[in-house]
């Protein structure tokens, strides 16, 4: 209740009966919670975290960029990519850097880096592998 309100309900107490003054400050309890409502903020927590990823990329950016020059789109691209968890696919004529840039990625990020070369025949179970057999299922058995 603000400081009006009580004002308000102590002059009633001592006998004014002025209805002017009650209708001056005739507020809901919704309406006083409102006004003194603040406006949201977001938590320090995640502000200091937001900041220190940001400064993070930069730091990655930073680092490629001393090798590389002129692919920021495509950095930026895979940056975005590893912090989604997502994948990437690099395609491209020979020489502009594919390779490179994924070596330096991953060693900003402290991460293995492996590389596999696509040929036109080469399929996705080529890779990941597969199960075959009917029974694979209900019996467990898998082979490749």
């Amino acid at each position: 209740m603000s400081l009006e309100n009580e004002d308000l309900h102590e002059s009633d107490s001592h006998g004014s009966d002025d209805p002017s003054q009650e209708s001056q400050s005739d507020h809901s309890p919704e309406q006083v919670e409102q006004e003194t409502e603040p406006a949201f903020t977001p938590p320090d927590a995640l502000s200091a975290e937001a900041i220190e990823i940001r400064a993070s990329i930069q730091k990655i950016r930073d680092e490629i960029g001393k090798v590389i020059i002129g692919q920021t789109e495509l950095i930026d691209l895979m940056v975005a990519a590893m912090i989604t968890n997502g994948h990437v696919l690099l395609e491209g004529v020979p020489g502009i850097a594919k390779t490179l840039i994924s070596k330096l990625l991953a060693r900003c990020i402290s991460a293995d880096f492996s590389r596999i070369q696509f040929t036109p025949d080469l399929m996705p179970t080529d890779i990941v592998g597969t199960t075959y057999g009917g029974n694979a299922g209900r019996t467990g058995y898998h082979g490749w």
